[in-house]
């Protein structure tokens, strides 16, 4: 099973591309930045709008070929490529158990865990509000009561 680091990297972007969409926005997201990282090993064309590549690139470049022509630091600090096929292996491996949603079937949780005696509403609220995709805000009332009985 020779296979590329390159061949590995565009499958390991195609299973990245087939997680679903992120429920909340957020500043970065996760599917995005990891398909972007192995994207740039497979060689695939860049997704992302607000990157600005031609002139970070160039200092990037010039930042490494520095860093490489230094000889005050140790030797072969630079020589071995982090990503070798066998790493990316390894992630793809465990994208794909993300995907598939393997732990949550092969560690299920217990009803305890779901509704604490102390607050058995907590995480059926909290799923509702992410459902939500807060978008709609708490009334005026609950937020009060909410407030004052310190349970949500």
């Amino acid at each position: 099973m020779a296979t590329t680091a390159k061949e590995v990297a565009k499958r390991l972007v195609s299973v990245l591309e087939s997680f679903p969409k992120e429920r909340i926005e957020h500043f970065a997201s996760f599917k995005e930045v990891q398909a972007e990282r192995f994207a740039v090993i497979a060689g695939l064309p860049s997704k992302s709008k607000d990157l600005k590549t031609t002139k970070s690139n160039k200092s990037i470049a010039e930042i490494v070929s520095s860093t490489l022509s230094n000889k005050s630091g140790p030797k072969d600090t630079f020589k071995t490529d982090a990503l070798t096929s066998q790493v990316l292996e390894q992630q793809l491996v465990s994208a794909a158990n993300i995907s598939q949603n393997k732990y949550s079937t092969y560690y299920p949780i217990s009803s305890k865990l779901l509704k604490p005696k102390g607050n058995p509403n907590y995480y059926d609220r909290l799923v509702g509000d992410l459902e939500k995709g807060g978008k709609q805000k708490e009334g005026l009332l609950s937020g009060m009561m909410t407030v004052i009985t310190g349970k949500y």
